[in-house]
């Protein structure tokens, strides 16, 4: 007989979640079991069950696991428990031998009957609970983005049978791994017109930070100890700046308007004879603004001083060229580009006058001596071809940006009273948008937005739960500040998806208003004319 086993809901379960992100492509089963906290050995054979009885399909690759074969509408219950249980009748014999055998026939048929009608459609309408979708929709690209199949692809030979050490030179292991390293030094540095023997691979743009200004203020102290940096960088730029205040150098910080802009006039007068580095950014990593680099670049080449610009955030969104824009270095990091983490750059201008670096790391001179440590071959590989990646898509990838950005912002303004933008809406990054909701602080709002992965402070810094230095730099009232949210969109977001966030945050921020009016702007607004 047709039997609904523990088994038998698990399965169903699984269809379901297949279902609810049949948008957002196949799920693994380890997915699956995390979700609804099913055993990962026995989800997989249930799928591999389904699998095999035409209910659903696996998929390999890079985006493989497991989608539907057929619509959920065409998935019966009954077909769901053949496939997991069999379709064998167990009680034939025990109603033969009690004499009960037509009576019991009936009850078989009608059962069969029954379940052959709820279809995968049915039981997800009598689910006590929702149905919870495969993943949240990811719009946190600034804090990371995710590995690029096509780069994942190309870094997969070097986890395997291609495992070298491009420091060894006596064998074809070392030749090969050390050929694909120089490969992709000569990718990297063409995405940002630096020279390929300026690169210096890193862990990431915070070592590159680090090894730039504490590198460069070690190898010119002799000249002087000034250095310039602005109240919106990083912390991976000003935490390595206050190291080096505290070691006797004089700190400058810049300051910025309600905008976040840079005044160029401070930089100006900020700059000394004995000013030997200023830090500035190419794009915020909060609100998305770029500062105005070739203006800068020219000021600060004409005074003497070197250049460095964290251009973790820009590298790949925008067009950059060290040469052009008179940069002297300039750190790069691989996954905020569709790349691997645990790789970095340094990029450092060739020719005349040479840049001098004093190493931050010794012990076996890779690198020029700049950075010891064997290099993550797999993990520059990734960079390299993520680099290729941004240069040959950049302009198609911008413009399709701004476009979903605009709409999204566009849609919560005419859903959401109280939406306001913080900083200055261009020159910004294609895919960010920061803003704050009149009376509803932003991790009060998180709390209920389970459907969309955004962050209220930049990923680097949210760990300490102080308010943004950068919108706190910027003059914003603390309230302002508490209600902000980043969203930045990046190559995996849709249409679709832009539209299903605004419906969230709508929802949410409704719900958040209904239990307390004090958060609607216009309840706020007519109480105090009232008062008045």
């Amino acid at each position: 007989m047709l039997r609904f086993t523990r088994k038998t809901d698990y399965a169903v379960q699984a269809l379901l979640h297949m279902a609810a992100g049949e948008a957002s492509g196949p799920v693994s089963a380890r997915e699956i079991a995390a979700c609804h906290d099913i055993p990962v050995q026995l989800t997989a054979k249930l799928l591999q069950a389904m699998a095999r009885a035409g209910l659903c399909e696996s998929r390999l690759g890079s985006r493989g696991g497991y989608r539907l074969a057929q619509p959920a509408a065409a998935i019966s219950l009954k077909a769901i428990i053949e496939a997991v249980e069999g379709a064998g009748d167990d009680t034939e014999g025990a109603a033969a031998v009690c004499g009960y055998s037509a009576p019991l026939a009936a009850v078989r048929e009608e059962l069969a009957r029954q379940f052959a009608a709820l279809s995968l459609v049915e039981l997800a309408g009598h689910r006590a609970a929702p149905v919870r979708a495969a993943r949240p929709i990811y719009l946190d690209n600034q804090a990371t983005t995710p590995l690029d199949p096509r780069v994942r692809e190309a870094m997969a030979p070097f986890f395997d049978a291609r495992f070298g050490n491009a420091a060894s030179r006596q064998h074809s292991y070392g030749w090969e791994a050390a050929a694909a390293v120089k490969g992709a030094r000569a990718s990297v540095a063409a995405l940002v017109g630096a020279e390929p023997g300026g690169l210096i691979w890193t862990s990431g743009a915070t070592e590159s930070n680090n090894l730039a200004i504490k590198g460069v203020a070690e190898a010119y102290a002799g000249r002087g100890k000034h250095l310039i940096t602005c109240a919106t960088e990083h912390p991976a730029v000003l935490d390595p700046m206050k190291a080096l205040a505290r070691r006797g150098w004089e700190l400058s910080v810049l300051c910025v308007d309600n905008d976040g802009r840079l005044d160029l006039a401070e930089l100006a007068a900020a700059l000394r004879d004995d000013t030997v580095l200023v830090s500035l950014m190419a794009a915020n990593n909060e609100i998305g603004l770029l500062h105005p680099l070739a203006d800068v670049g020219a000021m600060v080449r004409a005074r003497g001083a070197l250049l460095h610009v964290d251009a973790a955030q820009a590298a790949g969104k925008i067009p950059l060229d060290m040469e052009a824009l008179q940069i002297d270095l300039m750190s790069l990091s691989a996954h905020k580009l569709y790349g691997p983490k645990g790789v970095g750059a340094l990029a450092v201008r060739r020719g005349t006058p040479r840049v001098r670096l004093e190493p931050q790391l010794h012990g076996g001179g890779h690198e020029k001596g700049l950075r010891s440590g064997t290099l993550n071959v797999p993990g520059i590989v990734g960079f390299g071809e993520a680099a290729k990646i941004a240069v040959e898509e950049m302009a198609s990838e911008t413009a399709r940006l701004g476009r979903l950005r605009d709409r999204l912002l566009a849609g919560l303004r005419e859903r959401v009273p109280g939406v306001v933008l913080n900083g200055a809406p261009s020159p910004r990054l294609a895919g960010n948008l920061n803003l704050s909701i009149v009376g509803v602080e932003a991790d009060g709002l998180l709390m209920r937005i389970r459907d969309v992965a955004l962050s209220s402070a930049s990923a680097c810094s949210s760990a300490t739960d102080a308010p943004s230095h950068v919108l706190s730099a910027m003059g914003l009232p603390p309230a302002r500040v508490r209600s902000a949210l980043r969203l930045s969109l990046g190559r995996f977001n849709t249409a679709d998806e832009v539209e299903r966030v605004v419906d969230a945050i709508a929802e949410a921020v409704a719900d958040l208003r209904a239990a307390d009016p004090r958060r609607d702007p216009e309840t706020t607004t007519s109480t105090r004319s009232s008062t008045a």
